[in-house]
C-alpha cells in the first residue's frame, strides 16, 4: 500500500453574522499525513492579515491541535473580518478558505462639535 505525504488539509465552516456582545464559533477540521505539528488562525481586514494571539486574549478559545475551532466571546465590531485556519506539518502548510464574520448591532459613536 502506498501512502502519500502532503501538506495538511484544512476545512472551516462558513462565515456568519453574530450580534454584538454575543459569541461565535468558527469550526476548523485538520486532516494531515504526516500529522500536523502546529496550527494557527489569521484574520484579514482591508487586505491586511494578522495572526491571532489566542493564548493572550481571554475572549478567544480553541486554536489548538486538539481543539482547532475558534470561539470568540463578547464579540465587538473589531472582530469583523475574514478568518482562515492554518496547519503545518513537515511537508508544509495548508490553509482553509475564508470565513467572513460580520457583527450586527453595537454602537458607532461619533463626536460633533457645536460651534
Amino acid at each position: 500500500m502506498l501512502h502519500f505525504l502532503d501538506v495538511p488539509s484544512v476545512v472551516i465552516g462558513s462565515g456568519s453574522a453574530v450580534v454584538y456582545g454575543g459569541s461565535v464559533t468558527i469550526t476548523c477540521s485538520i486532516s494531515s499525513n504526516p500529522i500536523a505539528q502546529t496550527m494557527y488562525w489569521q484574520k484579514t481586514v482591508g487586505g491586511v492579515s494578522t495572526t491571532l494571539d489566542i493564548a493572550s486574549n481571554p475572549r478567544f478559545q480553541g486554536g489548538t491541535l486538539t481543539n482547532p475551532s475558534l470561539t470568540i466571546t463578547s464579540v465587538t465590531l473589531d472582530d469583523r473580518g475574514e478568518y482562515r485556519c492554518f496547519a503545518t506539518n513537515i511537508v508544509g502548510t495548508g490553509q482553509s478558505g475564508a470565513a467572513v464574520l460580520d457583527v450586527t448591532g453595537g454602537k458607532c459613536l461619533s463626536q460633533t462639535s457645536l460651534g
